[in-house]
């Protein structure tokens, strides 16, 4: 027995795994920008979309930095970097891809896609995701593009049964294979509009308030501030990965990579810190193809 005190060593404190895995992810990222902006330097005047010139209307074209997202973006969906500069556009600010490149991705894929119809007037197109019995049939006519404000684009003048197909093709691919698109919202077809469509919305006029909220308004107590917003329960989250499961979304890379792209959140961790508003959008999104009505068209 000794009467020395034997020295406490704390442990040191260790990182989570789960954020080591992150942090290891995120480096990736990082590196695979770096070098798709390498890249872009090298190339991205080869393809005139991302030149960074100006249109006939003075409009200034993508440049370096949109070609290096569009490689990066390619490069999650199987695509070489000039494929991506020729299939990935950004229009508006937004990234979007044709129609006919959404086909091709799918079937590449071994997905299912048929043209059922297509005139001048009316399109129809169904898609089938491999090993699932349901086809998704989508038709679009020349009366909802124009409800939808689509038609402001002047090809709907010079090639209706071209927009029109472009329109059933990509909803239908959306709603047949969200994993593969990586949830890519638009096509290039969609945005090629001067103004992209607009939705109306109301807004009410409140009367003159009575009784406790004129007593309220008259002391000046000031209005309660907007409420946080409610995080997923985990019946919420089961949910989701019910839905994910079920569209063939099971792989970690490529269910983070879908999350974020559908809340717009790029640093999203997990799912856990998704609220049930997004995770509500993001099933329905998976089931139907629909965007929420508050978003834009």
């Amino acid at each position: 027995m000794t009467n020395e005190i034997e020295h406490y060593n704390a442990p040191t404190a260790l990182a989570s795994p789960a954020m080591a895995d992150v942090a290891q992810d995120l480096q990736a990222h990082v590196a695979a920008l770096e070098s798709a902006d390498v890249l872009a330097k090298m190339i991205h005047t080869t393809v005139q979309a991302y030149d960074g010139g100006t249109d006939s209307k003075g409009k200034r074209r993508a440049g370096q930095k949109e070609a290096a997202v569009a490689i990066y973006h390619g490069m999650q969906l199987g695509w070489g970097p000039l494929t991506s500069l020729q299939n990935i556009f950004t229009v508006h600010g937004v990234p979007a891809m044709y129609a006919r490149a959404m086909r091709a991705l799918l079937i590449s894929k071994g997905h299912e896609v048929e043209t059922i119809e297509s005139t001048t007037t009316t399109a129809t197109v169904r898609a089938r995701h491999a090993g699932h019995p349901n086809w998704e049939e989508v038709t679009w006519t020349i009366e909802l593009a124009t409800q939808a404000g689509y038609t402001s684009n002047p090809k709907y003048k010079t090639d209706p049964r071209g927009m029109l197909y472009a329109k059933a093709l990509a909803d239908a691919c959306r709603r047949a294979a969200p994993d593969v698109l990586m949830g890519m919202p638009y096509t290039a077809e969609d945005l090629e509009l001067d103004q992209r469509p607009i939705r109306v919305t109301s807004e009410r006029v409140e009367g003159p308030k009575r009784g406790t909220a004129a007593l309220v308004e008259k002391l000046g107590v000031p209005a309660s501030s907007t409420p946080e917003p409610i995080l997923a329960t985990p019946a919420d989250l089961k949910k989701l990965n019910d839905a994910l499961t079920k569209a063939g979304i099971t792989e970690r890379e490529e269910v983070e990579s879908f999350l974020r792209t559908r809340t717009g959140r790029p640093t999203l961790a997990s799912s856990k810190e998704m609220t049930r508003d997004e995770v509500a959008s993001t099933i329905r999104f998976i089931e139907t193809g629909e965007e929420p009505a508050g978003d834009p068209a």
